[in-house]
């Protein structure tokens, strides 16, 4: 069966392993998927949900959203005890 092109806001959470909350909280504070909202009803296109999932794919803790090393991430140590 071919995947929906379009879903609502439970539907995403359940595909994806999200909270519908989370996604809600998202669309208010920012930083969430661009989504349409059709009279009261809000749906996300799932090419743009996708590529905004990737968007946020890490190599590490310390890497910030631009892949980044975060400048305040902690030194390597080089030996024991001591940092180079």
């Amino acid at each position: 069966m071919d995947s929906p092109k379009y879903f609502d806001t439970k539907q995403a959470a359940q595909r994806y392993s999200l909270s519908a909350s989370w996604l809600s909280k998202r669309r208010v504070s920012g930083g969430g998927s661009p989504y349409l909202k059709i009279g009261r009803r809000v749906v996300y296109e799932r090419s743009t949900f996708e590529r905004w999932l990737a968007s946020h794919q890490r190599g590490s803790t310390s890497q910030s959203p631009r892949g980044e090393v975060c400048s305040d991430a902690p030194a390597a140590s080089t030996e024991e005890g001591g940092v180079q």
